[in-house]
C-alpha cells in the first residue's frame, strides 16, 4: 500500500480493512470484481469467460461475491 500511495498506483485487494485505509490515504482501491471487469474492457475476458471464473472462484476457492454476473457492473 506504501509504495501505490508514493507511485500513484492504484491499490489492489479485497481485504476490507486495507481497502478501508487506502481510501482514507487516497489510494485508489479495487479488488478482484474489478479485475475482472476491467479484463472485459480492455477484452482480455469475454463476459462469459469471466462470469465462468467468478463461479468458480465463489465455488472452489472460498470467494464470497455480492453478485453472479459481471454484466451488472459494466458500463456502457
Amino acid at each position: 500500500m506504501a509504495i501505490a500511495r508514493e507511485r500513484k498506483w492504484a491499490f489492489l485487494t479485497d481485504d476490507k480493512l486495507a481497502r478501508r485505509m487506502a481510501r482514507k490515504w487516497n489510494i485508489e482501491v479495487s479488488g478482484t470484481l474489478g479485475i475482472l471487469v476491467r479484463a472485459m474492457e480492455m477484452s482480455l475476458l469475454a463476459v462469459e469467460e469471466a462470469n465462468v471464473l467468478l463461479r468458480q472462484m465463489t465455488e472452489h476457492a472460498n470467494y464470497h461475491s455480492p453478485i453472479a454476473d459481471l454484466r451488472v457492473l459494466l458500463t456502457d
